[in-house]
């Protein structure tokens, strides 16, 4: 584990991680080496554009403060799969998790709590995905015989 995936997949705001209870999670002693390399980590992932802010409180801890979705947005998204009738149950529930996983731990897990899954009506077609594929390339083809598109 490192420090951008516990920073990405636990922290939030109020989920705020010292240096010292990163190198707990990462197994390293708690010297000043190795503290200095957690906050140089720190600043690499902020200069790669990952949005991680810096409180005081009794020590500076470290969220990640900015995701690329906000929780509302992903309730939304899950809404949006588990409505729609024509994504089987199984997808639905592979779907669910994988936006899910978008979020942070607490996020996630806070989700989880409100989301309602086998209440809806859904299709017994597990093959939703290959039929988009399918007919998509269909499309294609018709648009490239018509010569709107070129298929490579």
């Amino acid at each position: 584990m490192t420090v951008k995936m516990i920073l990405e997949e636990e922290s939030d705001q109020t989920n705020r991680f010292s240096v010292k209870q990163l190198l707990d999670r990462l197994g390293l002693p708690h010297t000043e080496a190795n503290q200095r390399a957690i906050r140089g980590d720190i600043k690499t992932l902020q200069d790669f554009g990952i949005a991680i802010t810096r409180e005081k409180h009794r020590t500076f801890e470290y969220y990640v403060s900015s995701r690329r979705f906000r929780q509302n947005e992903l309730k939304m998204f899950i809404d949006i799969v588990q409505s729609s009738r024509s994504i089987d149950e199984q997808t639905s529930r592979d779907l669910v998790e994988s936006i899910l996983a978008l979020g942070s731990h607490s996020e996630s897990q806070s989700l989880k709590a409100e989301i309602r899954l086998g209440r809806r009506p859904k299709t017994k077609n597990d093959q939703v995905f290959r039929n988009i594929e399918v007919i998509q390339g269909g499309a294609s083809r018709i648009a490239a015989a018509q010569g709107i598109l070129r298929v490579s």
